[in-house]
């Protein structure tokens, strides 16, 4: 029911452009041609005008610039637009000459027909340029909605691994951590659930996120690494793009504490600012690493900042020999 009222309303618009247009030189005419070339019964003559005009223009319109114009037959294209115009031309000069006695001339009746199939065709053209622009728009955004929701797809399957190899990691050692675990990770994954349905979250639920995740990776750790975040600034009433910071967390853990030998640190914080919102992490990285740019993860996210903030962003990640730094800047709208 829906779709119908949606094709009766396109309908009714279109034909009301073309009553409006057609109409509008109706009055042109009228009030153009000087009143003592008009017959008698001149509500017929211009009809009997806008008529025969109407019929080249919608036979170019919608026939020969469909058949040929759309097929880049352009020579075919001009000579069956010539042959329309002129018997077109010549049967609007022989009714008027014999309803009305009118003396204009085939060729007069030429130029005047292809003076309105210039000006459809145009505003055909036109139409077809706006209607091509906001097709390319929408396949371009229904790219963008895609790849974005591939991207996001890709962060949970990754999270999950990471974390059940935490889980796994406890019950190997027997911890007495693993029940709490169990129930981080339920809280965690019920937020990644919630999340799924939408493109961005409140702040401060990011925030929570965050500190749950770093609460089971310090239960999995225990005391070989010092983990410490920060937020500065007040989060309320602020939203982001749902799970943006947790790559950069988790490449930390699996690039860098994890594979540290001895004292292994990590400190983050997320300030906030008016609109402005600064994300810094730095950890201990093993001396084996080469690769600055560790692991899918770090790569999905700067592809999901390029989409989502276009230039409203700024993103440095730099390899210090014994330490990762990575410094995010964002503006919010």
């Amino acid at each position: 029911m829906h779709r119908v009222n949606q094709l009766g309303k396109f309908l009714s618009n279109r034909i009301f452009l073309h009553l409006y247009f057609w109409g509008s030189f109706l009055l042109l005419f009228f009030f153009s041609i000087p009143a003592e070339e008009l017959p008698p019964d001149y509500v017929s003559f211009l009809l009997i005008i806008l008529l025969f005009s109407a019929f080249i223009s919608y036979l170019n319109m919608y026939v020969l610039m469909k058949r040929f114009l759309g097929r880049h037959q352009f020579v075919l294209y001009f000579l069956s637009l010539v042959t329309a115009l002129i018997i077109t031309a010549f049967g609007l000069t022989s009714l008027l000459k014999y309803l009305y006695h009118n003396q204009t001339t085939v060729l007069q009746n030429i130029v005047n027909l292809s003076t309105f199939v210039i000006i459809t065709s145009a505003l055909k053209m036109y139409r077809s340029g706006i209607q091509r622009q906001l097709a390319e728009k929408e396949l371009t955004a229904k790219q963008f909605q895609a790849e974005l929701q591939l991207l996001r797809a890709q962060i949970n399957p990754h999270f999950l691994f990471n974390t059940l190899n935490n889980l796994y990691s406890l019950t190997l050692e027997k911890s007495d951590f693993a029940p709490a675990t169990v129930v981080k990770l339920s809280e965690l994954m019920r937020y990644m659930l919630e999340t799924s349905r939408h493109e961005e979250s409140a702040l401060h639920a990011e925030i929570n996120f965050i500190r749950n995740y770093l609460t089971l990776e310090k239960l999995r750790l225990n005391s070989r690494a010092t983990i410490d975040f920060e937020v500065v600034g007040e989060p309320q009433h602020k939203t982001i793009a749902s799970l943006l910071f947790i790559p950069f967390i988790e490449n930390a853990f699996k690039h860098g504490i994890n594979a540290t030998v001895g004292d292994a640190f990590l400190y983050s914080q997320l300030r906030i600012e008016e609109n402005e919102l600064f994300f810094f992490i730095e950890n201990s990285i093993s001396t084996k690493l080469v690769e600055e740019n560790s692991g899918t993860g770090l790569e999905n996210v700067r592809r999901r900042l390029h989409l989502l903030y276009p230039d409203r962003h700024q993103l440095t990640i730099e390899n210090m020999g014994t330490k990762f730094v990575v410094n995010l800047q964002l503006s919010l709208l």
